[in-house]
């Protein structure tokens, strides 16, 4: 079991090892993926925004990158603009999101 030290030595690690894969193969979308995830695990809740961004951007149907910005949103205090994503998820319906969830996040935001 890693200690916090050494967790977060190893998510900076993973960040630069991802960075310079996606310099070599910038068409590797999960490469951006994982990055947004590192960078929430290492609470860079700003820097894994980006990446979202940039998922949604390629995406824009993508119903978990969705969530995901909504969930960073929440995170940086961002409500309004998580509120945004969150109507999207409840307007669009899609597979694999529970709605009822959606809904009570929602809620608590208002």
């Amino acid at each position: 079991h890693a200690n916090g030290s050494n967790r977060q030595h190893k998510l900076i690690r993973d960040i630069q090892l991802l960075k310079k894969d996606i310099e070599e193969f910038p068409k590797r979308k999960r490469n951006y993926f994982y990055l947004a995830n590192t960078f929430f695990d290492a609470k860079q809740y700003k820097d894994a925004i980006n990446y979202v961004n940039l998922l949604i951007s390629i995406d824009p149907n993508d119903a978990q990158e969705r969530l995901s910005r909504s969930i960073l949103f929440i995170q940086l205090n961002q409500n309004e603009d998580a509120k945004v994503d969150l109507e999207w998820l409840l307007k669009m319906k899609p597979d694999g999101i529970r709605i009822e969830r959606i809904e009570e996040l929602y809620k608590r935001l208002n």
